[in-house]
């Protein structure tokens, strides 16, 4: 395989996964939803809130075929809930997409470009530190002015208009509250600003050993 093929693939595989595998950690982070149930008084009307949550995530793994029905939900309810895992189903397969991806460029590595392995790795490591940094930056701008704005835009891109906007009295909201989501949204931009840092640090410091060997 072409190297500079191979270190372009690297870069973009490796800029993406950070944001992907946070995503993966705190959105089904279930200490996480106790924590916030807890924060925004959630078991007061809802004291199964837990046992729910966790079908809910289970369900958006597809390892179970319904929502669960301990809390009764409405049918926009419901069919929102049906989108959203849609939305995982191709999540998940963009995410073992990549995952393969990045095994077969290390193989690519390894077979074709074994002498330069190590520094093209570590170049890759650092370009895709550093250029996912910079998307995290511009994203925070975003979401710094108007969490509300951003967190509607976000949903645009993903759920048809008037599907995602539920009342006050819905089940849904009362259980998920807008604070939940922008606590999310700081832990998953935070474990990935940490993830990009530890690539981007590593292939900085891999490639001034480099340099003095």
């Amino acid at each position: 395989m072409n190297r500079s093929l191979v270190r372009f693939l690297l870069i973009a595989v490796l800029s993406l996964l950070p944001l992907l595998v946070s995503v993966y950690l705190n959105a089904f982070d279930r200490e996480f939803y106790s924590s916030a149930f807890s924060t925004y008084e959630v078991y007061s009307a809802f004291p199964d809130a837990d046992s729910f949550n966790s079908d809910v995530l289970d369900y958006l793994k597809e390892n179970r075929a319904s929502m669960p029905t301990s809390i009764s939900l409405n049918e926009r309810e419901l069919a929102h809930m049906q989108d959203v895992r849609e939305v995982f189903s191709v999540y998940f397969l963009i995410f073992w997409i990549l995952i393969v991806l990045l095994l077969v460029l290390l193989g690519s590595l390894y077979v074709w470009h074994r002498a330069e392995m190590r520094r093209i790795l570590l170049d890759s490591c650092f370009k895709a530190g550093l250029y996912s940094l910079c998307f995290y930056g511009i994203l925070l701008l975003f979401f710094f002015f108007s969490f509300r704005s951003s967190f509607s835009f976000f949903h645009t891109l993903f759920f048809e208009e008037g599907t995602w906007v539920f009342n006050a009295t819905d089940h849904l909201i009362q259980i998920y509250p807008s604070g939940l989501f922008f606590d999310l949204f700081v832990r998953v931009f935070i474990v990935a600003v940490l993830l990009s840092s530890i690539l981007l640090t590593a292939g900085y410091i891999g490639k001034r050993r480099i340099t003095q060997e």
